[in-house]
């Protein structure tokens, strides 16, 4: 295994490690990930040498998993509620796609819906520029779902968003 993914993998593993003790309705707060002290944890095997110092350091600002992540910084209620807001906004999309036609509106809206969940397992998907362009394009995406179809908008819809 690379020294970063030994690195991502201690990271996982501390906070999971965080998350078991630590179980919490709440969470530790917004973007407080980093403020968490890793190390006092005592795993077996121990963390690598690199890691420990990421985590020295302070550098580590998220889990490198967004469900961990959210569950360490928003508790499991912020986790059910985020879940719950991304599966209706994608049931939202998916129902309300294009009849005749696909649109590139659509396709990308799809795209939002899976991609930042798939690739924030192994990164931060919802942080930053990454979360404002996905939240960007799924916002687009309801918009364009719940646009009514007009003469100027030939582009047909199905009659209810659920």
């Amino acid at each position: 295994m690379i020294e970063n993914d030994r690195i991502r993998y201690d990271i996982w593993r501390t906070g999971i490690m965080y998350a078991i003790n630590h179980p919490s309705l709440f969470g530790v707060g917004p973007r407080d990930f980093r403020r968490l002290d890793f190390t006092t944890s005592n795993q077996r095997p121990p963390v690598t040498d690199a890691a420990s110092e990421w985590f020295n350091k302070n550098k580590v600002l998220h889990a490198h998993n967004w469900i961990l992540t959210l569950f360490i910084e928003q508790g499991f209620l912020g986790l059910l509620w985020f879940v719950t807001f991304l599966i209706t906004i994608t049931i939202k999309i998916l129902r309300n796609r294009p009849e005749n036609s696909i649109n590139a509106v659509w396709i990308a809206s799809v795209a939002a819906c899976f991609l930042p969940c798939i690739s924030g397992l192994f990164n931060s998907a919802f942080s930053d520029e990454n979360g404002w362009l996905t939240f960007f394009v799924l916002g687009l995406g309801i918009w364009f779902v719940m646009m009514p179809a007009s003469s100027e908008n030939p582009l047909p819809r199905q009659k209810t968003i659920f």
